[in-house]
């Protein structure tokens, strides 16, 4: 049965009294549209996985593109100072 937003929400809610307040939940099963609608508007702070994932990692693909998915270019740690992730 897949994921519903409840329990999307409820894992955002755990995370969120903790100092970086980011997380990654991940399922055997799959998400909801009304989940992943939930988790991309948390601004990138609850990452989902789900069985597609997890079966690339038994498989040993660490490297594949998937990963990378919400990976931005760059991340600005201050006015002028930016530190490049990927090209």
């Amino acid at each position: 049965m897949p994921e519903g937003p409840g329990n999307v929400r409820d894992f955002a809610g755990a995370i969120a009294g903790h100092p970086f307040s980011a997380g990654i939940f991940v399922t055997n099963t799959s998400f909801t549209p009304d989940a992943r609608w939930f988790a991309d508007r948390q601004g990138g702070m609850v990452r989902l996985r789900d069985y597609t994932d997890v079966r690339r990692w038994m498989l040993g693909e660490f490297d594949d593109e998937a990963e990378w998915r919400e990976m931005p270019l760059s991340i600005t740690l201050c006015p002028g100072v930016v530190v490049n992730i990927r090209e």
